[in-house]
């Protein structure tokens, strides 16, 4: 019988993923940007360097942050 080595993988990031943490929705991800630059006060590109810090600790483990 034939072995196909990408169904078996396949199926073993499926077990996998049950293990990890829920990612965010892009729209979950957006709505809580807003949330965030409202709570710093961001409303300009020049404000991006205190908001990134900000959204990456709200979203810490539920986006990649890429």
């Amino acid at each position: 019988m034939f072995s196909f080595p990408l169904f078996e993988e396949e199926a073993e990031l499926e077990i996998l993923r049950g293990y990890l943490p829920k990612q965010a929705g892009a729209e979950e991800i957006a709505e809580r940007i807003a949330a965030v630059a409202a709570q710093v006060g961001a409303s300009t590109p020049k404000d991006f360097g205190r908001l990134m810090p900000a959204v990456m600790k709200e979203l810490k483990g539920k986006a990649d942050g890429k």
